[in-house]
């Protein structure tokens, strides 16, 4: 994965869009796990959960792959150690995502509508998969809470040192 200087509007739309995406899920899903809630509450979150993942699948994979394809004439930065690991955080970043989402959809025991647009699953009928594949749900949004915690403290680092990263993944360069 090589990292422009510069992205394109596309991914920089693509990049605050799962930016949201993400942390609404992480931040609700990781709540009602441990926060006593009413039921109903309870379930209308994890069906908004699952309808909003379940759209966000599709320009997950739109992201990736303008990530991972080389960009015709971008420029990149030359590969000092720093840069190297800021590169293998982003892939475990990608890797991390794509997995919660794929075990989000593979530890359902109850059909999904999604948004009354389109009803799916279960994808497995076996209990102790539902299982598995559950605890690998929880422990990989764990490692990307970590991840993304590291993402954003790595980001302020940067901006206050005066690096401003940040101006890459905005609309104004």
């Amino acid at each position: 994965m090589e990292m422009p200087c510069s992205y394109s509007r596309l991914q920089i739309v693509l990049h605050w869009l799962s930016a949201a995406v993400i942390l609404w899920a992480l931040v609700t899903g990781s709540l009602l796990s441990v926060v006593d809630v009413d039921d109903a509450f309870k379930s209308s979150v994890a069906s908004f959960n699952v309808s909003l993942t379940s759209l966000f699948i599709p320009l997950f994979i739109l992201r990736a792959w303008l990530a991972f394809s080389p960009s015709p004439g971008g420029r990149t930065f030359a590969a000092s150690p720093s840069q190297r690991l800021a590169r293998i955080a982003h892939c475990a970043i990608y890797v991390l995502t794509a997995v919660v989402l794929l075990t989000g959809v593979l530890m359902m025991k109850e059909p999904a509508d999604v948004f009354g647009l389109v009803r799916f699953g279960p994808v497995l009928t076996q209990p102790e998969l539902h299982e598995w594949f559950t605890r690998l749900h929880i422990g990989s949004c764990i490692a990307l809470a970590a991840l993304l915690a590291l993402h954003t403290a790595a980001v302020i680092k940067h901006q206050m040192s005066g690096n401003p990263v940040l101006k890459r993944m905005w609309f104004e360069q």
